[in-house]
């Protein structure tokens, strides 16, 4: 594995085979696993169909647990498109769960297809 030093310290980003090699040690954990989905430095994960929705304008109080629920709608697409409205707010899940060991961090970014 090539790592190179930065003044803070030790940096990088995976390689395809570093990422590989880092899964079959039980560094990277990936379920459900894909091996098709890993690319020249990342992996592509999936969109489950549970989306949280948030109402627009509605305050959230952090002391009143009941104004988080007020404020959200869990939505369930059954695998259809989901249409966002301009500035909608929403959290989605993946399919595959994430583990990473000590040492490792990542960042997960977004993409579309339109």
């Amino acid at each position: 594995m090539k790592v190179s030093k930065s003044p803070r310290g030790v940096t990088m980003i995976l390689s395809r085979e570093e990422i590989l090699e880092s899964i079959r040690k039980g560094d990277i954990l990936i379920q459900p696993f894909i091996k098709e989905n890993v690319g020249p430095c990342s992996v592509d994960l999936r969109l489950a169909d549970e989306f949280v929705m948030f109402k627009s304008g509605e305050i959230i109080d952090p002391m009143e647990p009941q104004s988080l629920k007020k404020a959200m709608k869990i939505v369930k697409t059954g695998g259809k498109p989901l249409l966002l409205e301009p500035k909608q707010f929403v959290l989605a899940l993946t399919i595959e769960r994430i583990g990473l060991s000590r040492g490792l961090a990542a960042t997960l970014e977004g993409r579309s297809s339109v």
